[in-house]
């Protein structure tokens, strides 16, 4: 009987838990909490903030419905059409650290939470970065010696950036008796740039070029002051042609080719053009000389096209008689894409697939330099000076003087003097002497208030270039990889140490030290002097902008993994450089991180010409089917009243702050969407079906969701795990687990078909377990790690799972499990008659969706990618239990009455306006389908034609009132005050409804036809809503009536029509004042105000 009464209680109990959770369900759609409300970046341009306009921001932020927001100190910046704003005070100093202390007490008394920035602008640094502190890069000087002999000489210094350099070692290696006889050029150059050397132009790697130097207009190449580039050869070469490709948007605009003459010195072949971004291919009749020069006499340059400020090649090579590149060019070629192999340089900055890193030419017998054993250090043998004492044993020894210099790398967009280097991002000392200086004092100053209100500290997002070296370095490396680095540090100089491959696995070892101290001495240790302090961090760490960086594993160390995506704009128009959250998303829930962050609808171009609806709107329904559920739009500008309206505003982002024309009308509307499907996307856990595994190599960025690297979509979904996270992957009760709870059904592997060992034994475990995994067949690691005894390891282990000679498909199985290749996981899943989880009849890119789920209740976020009506029945993996659709737009609730089950699934048909969305629940008991349509269709009854009477803000130019005898645009009015209107107008008509048209009882609607942009309803004086989404309709049946209806339409349209009227104005006569400049007088208009037709329209559910 006791055990049967506590069955009962405990019973009882789990009843009440989970009605209690869907009541919290329901009140968190109602009224998200501040967990799940809209952040922003609260921009404070060049420090120009008043304690008013703080104060006025946080109000407004407060009041329509933000949970907080990212303080950012910048610089407005002088990108081309926006002028910089007047200097406030610079960051961290006493006037602005006062600011400071009011925002974040202005928070507190208001609710909000508060992150910051700590320092003004990006890529951490500052004006107090010592050149010990600053990031840093090898540099490296050569020379050659003939033994055996007494050495006793000063070594040649490294060229060294800021007079900073430090030693690293002294090398020597006895140059091989059949290298000396290679035919190989030297390269010169007229000048050249420390990071973009001479031999960048013939590196076959049109991702590196040289540069001249220059950095000023009018410093780049002239007719009367030409620079050039030059090969020399040990022994004369024929050439047919030259092959030259420029810099896109920098490169040579005008060239000589010239040859070395006994007689004059330099005789010229031909004269020629070079198209800007083109190959330039020059043929002439044989030459034969020893030195071949490119003279070029005038450069490209986007902002000083008649005066550069250099010139950069990519590439130039000389062509046999047969067009091909000459034989003593092509014989022992330099590793492949060195400098970013090498980390010089990051590569791209739309998260990249790096892995072709990880390839190079074919090897060519001879062509090395040197076994690493072999290497001779003579670090001993030189003092701190420089000076070289060594008995030199016999033969031709290649001497190198290896050391460290300053990347150069500066902080970007930063306010006032907070100018200077980038800090050394390997280094914990480095980080933790910034942190003292200048973030200590901050967190001091506001007391208790830090980690109560100032929640989150921040660093946006790497965009320094490369770094590759840090006091200590070969230490870190010897304990990481097991080798000692310092023999193969000749392949960073651009030799070859062993063999080329042996040269490229060095290579991937040092790149994935560089990240590993990137992440564990700066990152990991960031986030730890937080917590001490009771704060979090979310630092933009994981690209997009492909530095030397583990993108996931920089992600998994934030307390919020953050990404970012872009509205589209001329600056980033396609979907592949817009999209990065997946990644952020796949940290979160691998990392067991409940929120997943996004800097939200940045852009570059656009300035208060954003269609919500059809920029930001769906932006945002693409990353939340990606992971978002919490955004931090970018940008909300603090602009004190003295800059006027639309004020000062940063020269990036969405702009959305009170000085927008929309922003008393519509920005509670769209934050209460976006906050509404933040609160359910945060709900429960992601539901994926396969993960994926990206590899180990560096950089590493994982893509947008539709780059689909697990072969899954549509219809799957998938995590993609790094290193650290598959290392921790265990299989049981049928499923690959993840101590924090993730689960799927298989694991995916990358198609380059390289693996650490630790990978592949790691897999072997988990098939020896009973796991499924996908993929090819892995033929080899890019490590010297372990040396020969792991490669064997890995080959057997390889061999064992895959069969020794795999064909093109296939399956093995192993003890529990099995390897599968071949096939798509999407495909594995289908044949394991594993249901999609989420599918419609259509195409595949029509909508897209995410799922989650907690104990009681599936969540599916569902969301139309196309700018038109779509419909389609959707399959849903769930059964035995109540769909419900629940409405972000208007926080509605409601049964779905159209759906049926079979096959362990739920079959419903839905309908969307163009972008729409809406979220499925499932929870509860099912009730019997009625049949009623889920989406029924409105019937006109008729349309409000005739007279409008229009009233406009004469404050903005507009007349007190106007008729408008039909619906036309705004702009195609004679009245100036109206066609260059921007600001809210209202339409007012009243109309009756005939007898034999109004029908008593039945769900009225309106439809306002085409609005530009905005609108808000009022029905005899009932407010019933802002419309900012089509379909611009909404429900009027309780305030209509069928005589003397009173219909009142507020419309609100963006900025520009007014900036482009004030343009032809003489400045004192303008309404508006603002840094932005972009627009002119002749620029075209953009259509405003109500279009219509506006028409009243019923339904009657019709029932199946």
């Amino acid at each position: 009987m006791k055990t049967a009464t506590t069955a009962f209680l405990l019973g009882m109990m789990m009843i009440c838990s989970a009605a209690a959770a869907e009541e919290n369900l329901e009140a968190g759609f109602a009224d998200p909490p501040l967990e799940a409300r809209t952040r922003c970046f609260w921009w404070w341009l060049n420090g120009n903030v008043s304690e008013d306009a703080i104060t006025r921001d946080l109000e407004e932020m407060k009041a329509k419905g933000f949970g907080g927001a990212l303080l950012f100190d910048a610089g407005s910046s002088s990108y081309k059409t926006v002028e910089p704003v007047p200097a406030g005070p610079m960051y961290g100093t006493e006037s602005w650290r006062a600011l400071f202390k009011h925002a974040v007490e202005e928070a507190d008394r208001l609710g909000l939470e508060l992150g910051l920035n700590i320092q003004s602008g990006w890529n951490l640094g500052g004006p107090d970065i010592t050149g010990d502190e600053a990031a840093k890069q090898l540099v490296w000087n050569e020379m050659e010696i003939e033994g055996p002999e007494e050495v006793s000489l000063a070594l040649p210094s490294p060229r060294v950036r800021d007079n900073y350099y430090r030693d690293v070692c002294v090398l020597a290696y006895r140059k091989r008796p059949g290298k000396s006889h290679v035919n190989k050029p030297r390269h010169d150059a007229s000048s050249e740039q420390l990071e973009h050397p001479a031999a960048h132009a013939v590196d076959t790697d049109t991702h590196t070029f040289w540069a001249s130097e220059g950095d000023t207009s009018g410093d780049g190449p002239a007719h009367t002051a030409p620079e050039w580039l030059q090969l020399s050869f040990p022994e004369p070469v024929t050439a047919g042609g030259i092959q030259v490709t420029g810099r896109p948007g920098y490169g040579p605009r005008m060239c000589q080719f010239l040859i070395s003459s006994e007689t004059a010195g330099w005789k010229r072949i031909l004269r020629f053009g070079v198209k800007d971004g083109k190959t330039s291919v020059e043929h002439f009749p044989p030459v034969t000389a020893q030195r071949f020069k490119l003279e070029i006499t005038a450069a490209y340059d986007p902002r000083f096209p008649d005066t550069p400020r250099n010139v950069q090649v990519a590439e130039w090579l000389l062509l046999g008689e047969e067009g091909n590149p000459i034989e003593a060019m092509r014989f022992g070629q330099p590793i492949s894409h060195l400098a970013l192999k090498s980390g010089y340089e990051e590569l791209g900055g739309s998260a990249p697939d790096c892995r072709f890193l990880l390839e190079d030419y074919p090897g060519t017998p001879g062509e090395e330099d040197a076994r690493a054993e072999d290497i001779l250090n003579l670090t001993d043998h030189t003092d701190a000076d420089g000076n070289l004492s060594w008995a030199a044993p016999e033969g031709n020894w290649t001497i190198l003087r290896i050391g460290y210099t300053l990347t150069g790398a500066r902080v970007s967009t930063s306010s006032g003097d907070w100018q200077g280097p980038v800090l050394d991002y390997m280094s914990t000392p480095v980080l933790e002497a910034y942190w003292k200086r200048n973030v200590q004092p901050l967190l001091d100053d506001i007391g208790p208030l830090a980690g109560k209100t100032l929640r989150f500290l921040h660093t946006d997002s790497w965009e320094c270039g490369g770094m590759n070296w840090t006091p200590g370095f070969e230490k870190e490396f010897l304990e990481r990889r097991g080798y000692d680095p310092l023999p193969f540090l000749p392949v960073v100089a651009g030799k070859i140490i062993r063999s080329r491959e042996a040269s490229n696995r060095f290579l991937a070892d040092f790149r994935k030290t560089i990240a590993e101290c990137v992440a564990e001495n700066h990152y990991a240790r960031f986030a730890h002097m937080a917590h001490e302090r009771g704060l979090q961090v979310h630092p933009e760490s994981g690209g997009p902008h492909a530095g030397p960086l583990d993108g996931i594993r920089n992600l998994g160390l934030s307390d919020m993994p953050m990404g970012e995506f872009w509205v589209p704009s001329p600056h980033r128009p396609a979907p592949e450089q817009r999209f990065f959250v997946k990644q952020a998303a796949s940290a979160a829930h691998i990392y067991g991180k409940q929120r997943v962050a996004a800097e939200a609808f940045t852009s570059i171009g656009p300035h208060w010409e954003d269609v919500l609806w059809k920029s930001v709107k769906p932006s945002f329904d693409h990353e939340a089917c990606a992971g978002l559920n919490l955004s931090y739009i970018h940008t909300f500008t603090c602009s004190p009243e003295s800059m006027g309206i639309p004020g000062q505003e940063y020269f990036a982002g969405t702009h959305f702050n009170p000085n927008v024309t929309w922003w008393d009308m519509a920005a509670e509307s769209v934050l209460s969407y976006m906050n509404r499907c933040h609160f359910l996307l945060q709900q429960g856990q992601f539901v994926a079906d396969a993960c994926y595994y990206y590899g180990d190599h560096v950089p590493n960025i994982a893509q947008r969701k539709e780059a689909d690297p697990a072969g899954l979509l549509p219809g799957y979904d998938y995590d993609v795990l790094d290193e650290v996270t598959l290392l921790q992957l265990e299989y049981r009760d049928n499923v690959l687990v993840l101590p924090v709870g993730m689960s799927y059904r298989l694991l995916v592997l990358p198609d380059h078909k390289i693996l650490s060992l630790a990978a592949m034994e790691k897999i072997n475990r988990l098939v020896r377990a009973g796991a499924t995994v996908a993929g090819p067949k892995p033929l080899r690691t890019a490590t010297l790690t372990g040396g020969p005894e792991s490669d064997t390891r890995f080959h057997a282990l390889s061999n064992t799972l895959w069969g020794e000679m795999p064909g093109q498909q296939g399956q093995r199985n192993t003890s529990q499990g099995s390897v599968i290749w071949g096939m798509t996981a999407r495909d594995i899943l289908n044949s394991r008659n594993v249901p999609a989880d989420c599918s419609w009849n259509g195409t595949d890119d029509d909508f897209g969706y995410i799922h989650r789920k907690t104990d009681s209740t599936d969540i599916y976020f569902i969301s139309n990618r196309k700018e038109e009506d779509a419909s389609a029945t959707f399959l849903f993996r769930v059964s035995g239990k109540q769909p419900e659709f629940w409405n972000p737009l208007t926080g509605g609730i409601r049964t779905v009455t159209d759906y049926t089950i079979a096959d362990d699934a739920t079959s419903l048909p839905m309908s969307f306006p163009p972008y729409g969305s809406m979220f499925v629940l499932f929870r509860g008991t099912m009730n019997n389908p009625t049949g009623a349509d889920n989406f029924p269709n409105y019937e006109p009854v008729m349309a409000i034609d005739g007279a409008w009477s229009v009233s406009f803000d004469e404050k903005w130019g507009g007349p007190a009132s106007a008729d408008f005898s039909s619906l036309t645009s705004w702009t195609e009015h004679s009245e100036k005050g109206i066609r260059y209107y921007s600001g809210t107008a209202t339409y007012s008509t009243s109309f009756n409804i005939p007898e034999d048209r109004y029908r008593a009882g039945e769900k009225w609607m309106i439809d306002l036809g085409v609005v530009h942009e905005i609108a808000s309803v009022r029905l005899n004086e009932k407010t019933l809503g802002v419309l900012w989404t089509p379909p611009f309709e909404t429900e009027i049946t309780d305030a209509l009536r069928q005589d003397n209806n009173l219909l009142e339409i507020e419309v609100v349209n963006n900025w520009p029509n007014r900036l482009i009227g004030d343009a032809g104005l003489p400045e004192e006569q303008r309404l508006t004042r603002t840094n932005v400049t972009k627009f002119t007088a002749d620029m075209p208009l953009s259509p405003s105000g109500l279009l219509g037709p506006v028409r009243l329209l019923t339904a009657s559910q019709s029932h199946k």
